[in-house]
C-alpha cells in the first residue's frame, strides 16, 4: 500500500501452499517460475540433455 506521495505505507502478506493447480496453470497476474527453478537446479546430465545454460546466463 502506498500513501498519496507514492511512499510505502503498509503491506498485506499472503502465504499459500504451492499446489498442483499453481504449478500447472498460471493465474493472471501471477507468474510461474517453479519449473524454471527446477531446471536451474537440474543435474548435469539433464542440463546437457536439454541444452540449458547456467542460471546466471538468463535475464529474469
Amino acid at each position: 500500500m502506498f500513501d498519496k506521495h507514492g511512499r510505502i505505507s503498509g503491506a498485506a502478506i499472503r502465504s499459500y501452499l504451492l499446489d498442483r493447480s499453481r504449478v500447472c496453470q498460471v493465474f493472471d497476474p501471477e507468474r510461474n517460475y517453479h519449473c524454471f527453478y527446477l531446471l536451474c537446479a537440474a543435474p548435469a546430465e539433464e542440463v546437457e540433455k536439454y541444452k540449458l545454460g547456467k542460471p546466471q546466463s538468463y535475464h529474469w
